[in-house]
């Protein structure tokens, strides 16, 4: 009797591991959008770009006030320096880029205009080398200055064109042997007329007179030498300033 007791239990142990064996736990459905990678569906809003203000065309021709101040003095150049110290009536013109509307070229030799003007200060022949450049079509015009004592000033008004808007300017130190200062530079750039300039003078020898003082005697140079720079202690004698009227 205990053993057909013992052999039900047995059967039904084995029913009931043969059930769970055969009918797996039920798996909750997944939704796979949740494990998806996440993906970033937002439209980009375009950034507008500000349309560009035109630019108004520069003139053809522009109108400058010119200063030259002559800062030269015994506070400047306590060791070069001369009661009666000026500068001669300057010569201003406006030209292209052409080398052929140059009027003098540092470490060459100096024009006979150049040369009277470095050591008398008088223009007549520069003058005419410029009316020359001028009918050339390599500049467009020319004004003379004043004489200034130094420390001093002079200022008139000049015009240029886009095609002649370079403007270089020349003036004898006084006294000297033949020493002259001067400047070129460009007023129309990018396209527009600077507003305004200002130039430091630089300080040069013709080599036309063996000189080494402000008031050595003539002595005429021979053969002529190339022009070159002064001395630091000689630079620094004044400046140009240019602004744009019109």
């Amino acid at each position: 009797m205990m053993r057909k007791g013992f052999l039900i239990g047995l059967f039904a142990i084995l029913l009931l591991f043969s059930s769970s064996s055969c009918n797996p736990s039920p798996q909750t459905d997944v939704d796979e959008s949740a494990i998806a990678p996440n993906e970033d569906t937002t439209t980009a809003t375009p950034i507008e770009t500000p349309t560009p203000e035109p630019t108004t065309p520069a003139p053809e021709k522009s109108t400058y006030e010119l200063t030259f101040n002559a800062t030269w003095s015994a506070e400047t150049h306590p060791a070069d320096y001369e009661p009666s110290a000026h500068f001669s009536p300057f010569i201003i013109y406006g030209h292209t880029d052409s080398p052929n509307a140059l009027i003098f070229r540092e470490n060459e030799l100096a024009s006979p205009g150049i040369e009277q003007m470095a050591e008398t200060g008088a223009t007549d022949l520069l003058i005419d080398e410029i009316n020359t450049i001028i009918a050339g079509g390599y500049a467009n015009d020319f004004i003379k200055g004043s004489r200034i004592d130094s420390p001093g000033f002079d200022s008139g008004k000049f015009g240029f064109s886009q095609s002649s808007s370079l403007v270089t300017f020349v003036s004898m130190i006084a006294p000297s042997p033949d020493w002259f200062v001067a400047t070129t530079a460009n007023l129309f750039q990018d396209g527009q007329w600077v507003e305004k300039l200002t130039l430091e003078l630089i300080s040069y020898d013709s080599g036309t007179d063996s000189g080494f003082t402000l008031t050595a005697a003539d002595a005429d140079t021979q053969p002529r030498e190339p022009i070159t720079r002064l001395p630091e202690t000689l630079q620094k004698m004044g400046t140009l300033t240019l602004q744009l009227v019109n």
